[in-house]
Formats: structure tokens, sequence, C-alpha cells
């Protein structure tokens, strides 16, 4: 029996929310996790990191926690590690958030800034916002918008560093 209009219709407005496991209705419990590193030994002299600036979450309703373990990406810090690389910063976030909400996270230390924002709608956009400082307040920045899925690990690249991110459902996370 063929669809009707109506039925294709809403099977292609549902269909982006179904491919990113999402349902528009509840609330989601989400983990994100950011592994940032550079290569052993880099002396970056590039121009002085900016401030941080953080992206508006005024309409986020969400619960954020930092959490000291269950890290997903922590056998590729290692294989990094031997690999001559060293890293910068490794966090793991869960955040419970509402239908169509926008979540922001932030990390500050000595060497990373970073601001994370997850936006949830039928799909997910991370944007990714991070500086790196190295000696004497200097460093690279690097901001970029990615609709990502779960468990995808997504790559960003700098001439002087990379990270990995991954958002999943911490339900299915051995912890």
């Amino acid at each position: 029996m063929p669809l009707t209009r109506r039925q294709l219709l809403t099977s292609l407005v549902l269909l982006p929310a179904v491919a990113y496991g999402l349902s528009a209705k509840e609330e989601a419990q989400l983990s994100l996790e950011v592994l940032l590193f550079t290569q052993a030994g880099s002396k970056n002299t590039g121009p002085k990191a900016p401030p941080l600036v953080l992206p508006d979450a005024s309409q986020s309703a969400a619960r954020v926690e930092l959490k000291p373990n269950g890290y997903a990406l922590a056998g590729v810090a290692k294989a990094l590690a031997h690999q001559g690389y060293a890293p910068l910063s490794h966090k793991l976030w869960w955040i419970q958030a509402p239908a169509n909400s926008r979540v922001t996270v932030t990390h500050e230390d000595a060497r990373v800034q970073l601001a994370c924002q997850l936006q949830r709608g039928q799909t997910l956009q991370l944007d990714f916002s991070a500086w790196t400082r190295h000696e004497g307040n200097r460093g690279y920045t690097l901001n970029e918008t990615r609709r990502v899925k779960f468990t995808e690990t997504h790559y960003f690249d700098h001439p002087d560093w990379g990270a990995l991110v991954q958002v999943r459902h911490p339900a299915s996370e051995a912890t």
C-alpha cells in the first residue's frame, strides 16, 4: 500500500531525529568527552591567546556534571602518548538536557581554555571553541561547528594541536 503524502512528509521530517537517536519530546542524558593533545615538546610561539568568550547559554535548563571516570577515549589517549603526543586536557561531562535546549560546558586551566555548546533539537549540533596556551601566554585558537551523531569520534585539527570529541548516551557507556 503506497504512503499518503502526509505520511511521507511526516516520515521525512522525523527522519533526522531517528538518525541521531533523539526524541524531540523527551529529556535526554548525554555525555560529552573531549581529549586535547599536542606533539610532545611543542613550543608554540603563535599569537597571544584571546580571552575565553562563552557562548550564550541563556536558554539552557540542563544539568551538567563533570565526571572523574568513565572515559571512552582513554585507550586512544594512551596510544597517542606512545606515538609522541602529550595530552593537554581530557574531560568528561554528563548532561541531562531537555528537548530543544542549548548546553554549554567550559573548562579553563593553565594551558587550555575550552568551551563546547551542544544544541539539542532534531539533531545535535556541537559548537567547539578551544585555545591552547604555551610559553609566554602564546597560543592558537580553533572555533568550529558540526552536526554530530552519538558515539561518532570527531577530530578537530589544528597545526599545533588536535582534539577528539565524542557525544554518547551515558547508559551505553562502561564505567
